[in-house]
């Protein structure tokens, strides 16, 4: 909040969004052999609960380029899609940047099922302009895939946790000071069931100075993590369950994303 009252929270308890990340630069060719445009990319989930592609267009060309773009994702192992991206992005001035926030979905039309999410997850795409056809890649964490519209309960959670095995089982420690910020002050416990949901990962249990997480991937995949906070370290303690192993260093990211916001 800003000295007049008004204005975001420094550190909202909000959706977790990550910082636009290098995509294209301005060096790397198009289909065509043309160059100039520089971009930088991130997924993220709106209040709306709609998967969006925030893109950021840098023009370095030196000259002014006509208004064309399209963009199109090459089939991924979550099936994520855009459709409907034409001129959705108003292509920059020399020397200036647009952004824009396209939105996508999940459409099985595009999911390839033969090949495992690699960690960092990305979604490769190519982007149309009247300048070149460019190609880049923008990763996708695993927060900004769980299924908005299915809250766990904590029966699901204790059956989930009980079919995946002990092999599975893995800890990560956080100490208080690594949080995000808007998670340090107080007590973390408390904050993080507060924050967590919003994130779309239910708070299924809580019992003094502990809490239970879980949520489901949009592909039905359980996340589940248990947090105990030790007074005496003041450490989080996060114990977590890999529900299949291909998948173990995404969940291990996204739960250290979420508690903390650094990649």
């Amino acid at each position: 909040m800003d000295a007049f009252g008004s204005g975001e929270p420094e550190n909202p308890l909000d959706f977790a969004k990550p910082e636009l990340a290098a995509a294209l630069a301005e060096t790397q060719p198009g289909q065509g052999g043309k160059s100039g445009l520089r971009v930088r990319g991130r997924f993220f989930v709106t209040e709306a609960k709609v998967l969006t592609l925030g893109l950021e267009v840098t023009n370095l060309t030196g000259n002014a380029v006509a208004q064309e773009f399209d963009l199109k994702f090459n089939k991924n192992a979550f099936a994520v899609f855009v459709a409907n991206a034409a001129n959705a992005l108003t292509i920059p001035a020399p020397g200036a940047s647009t952004y824009a926030e396209i939105p996508c979905t999940i459409d099985k039309r595009n999911l390839d099922a033969k090949t495992p999410p690699k960690n960092p997850f990305m979604i490769q795409i190519a982007m149309k302009t009247a300048l070149d056809v460019f190609f880049f890649q923008v990763p996708c964490l695993l927060h900004c895939l769980l299924n908005t519209s299915k809250t766990l309960t904590e029966q699901e959670y204790t059956t989930f946790w009980q079919k995946i095995k002990d092999v599975n089982k893995l800890t990560l420690s956080v100490p208080r000071a690594s949080l995000y910020t808007g998670y340090q002050e107080g007590d973390p416990i408390e904050l993080l069931a507060e924050g967590l949901p919003k994130n779309f990962f239910a708070c299924v249990r809580r019992a003094s100075g502990s809490a239970s997480f879980g949520a489901q991937t949009i592909n039905n995949l359980p996340i589940l993590f248990d947090v105990q906070l030790d007074a005496l370290t003041d450490t989080l303690t996060v114990t977590y369950k890999v529900p299949v192993p291909p998948i173990k260093d995404l969940v291990t990211d996204c739960i250290r994303f979420v508690l903390t916001r650094q990649q």
